[in-house]
């Protein structure tokens, strides 16, 4: 392997030609103990190199805006798809968000009901929307799990960890909140 293939390496994975060893074998041959810069040249020039990488933020399950004012976890589509089942709840979505905890739903989806906690802050002391609508049980803001968004209709989950502002839509803003995007 070349000097100029391995230099690539740390930069994403690199796969050279199948007679990039024997281009450079024929080129250690013919160089000169004086020309040793123009055989590395020689030998980037004689060889085909395939660089591919992949974007950190393309594979993380859990990104963040860099316009946010405030902690922020927006969880992506492939995520949600890939390692959740199509009747997991919008709680278990917000698992993998950091500073989320869940407890109950011991029967499953539907049948029982699990509350999400974010930085401490219990349920109604947080608000959860659905493509910008504000939701919650009528008599006080805690919000029922069983009220079923199943995770094969919620493109992107969105947690704001921080107290929000005048803008943030819903009676118990200062815990931070949940925003679930439809489909």
């Amino acid at each position: 392997m070349t000097t100029t293939a391995c230099a690539l390496l740390a930069v994403g994975s690199c796969v050279a030609a199948p007679d990039a060893t024997s281009i450079a074998a024929q080129a250690a041959e013919t160089a000169s103990p004086s020309d040793g810069a123009d055989s590395a040249q020689a030998i980037a020039e004689g060889s085909s190199i395939i660089v591919t990488a992949t974007r950190a933020n393309e594979i993380a399950p859990v990104t963040a805006s860099l316009q946010t004012m405030q902690p922020q976890a927006i969880i992506s589509r492939s995520f949600i798809e890939d390692s959740l089942p199509a009747t997991a709840d919008f709680n278990q979505i917000a698992l993998i968000s950091p500073s989320v905890s869940n407890f109950g739903g011991a029967n499953g989806s539907g049948l029982s009901e699990s509350k999400a906690q974010i930085r401490g802050f219990q349920d109604a002391e947080y608000n959860i929307t659905y493509d910008g609508v504000p939701f919650g049980d009528t008599n006080d803001p805690s919000h029922h799990s069983n009220t079923f968004f199943p995770s094969n209709t919620i493109e992107t989950l969105v947690v704001d960890r921080g107290p929000g502002n005048a803008s943030n839509l819903g009676i118990a803003t200062f815990g931070g909140s949940m925003n679930l995007f439809s489909r």
